[in-house]
């Protein structure tokens, strides 16, 4: 009797082991899969760049130096302002008890 006990607890905790390990392997295939997307994207934002070198396509090269003043703005802005999501929820509640 005590050998079969021993062999369930073995085989329960080897089932728990087993379930550890594919939890941990899905999480770094999805980690590994953002992280693939966001390099791509990067690499598409610096492709866009390379529009800047032609005359055919100022305008997007234009557009993209805009959007990156924009970003680098809200950026300096949430570090800045640290509370801005009491001020987005303040404003919220203001207009809705108006």
């Amino acid at each position: 009797m005590y050998y079969s006990n021993e062999v369930i607890s073995y085989l329960q905790s080897n089932k728990i082991l087993a379930l550890k390990f594919d939890h941990a392997l899905t999480g770094v295939g999805k980690a590994v899969s953002s992280q693939i997307e966001t390099t791509g994207a990067g690499a598409k934002r610096a492709l866009y760049y390379t529009s800047c070198f032609t005359d055919e396509y100022q305008d997007v090269c234009q557009q993209q130096k805009t959007e990156d003043i924009r970003f680098a703005k809200g950026v300096y802005y949430l570090l800045r302002h640290g509370d801005v999501v009491y001020d987005m929820l303040k404003i919220y509640f203001e207009e809705i008890f108006k």
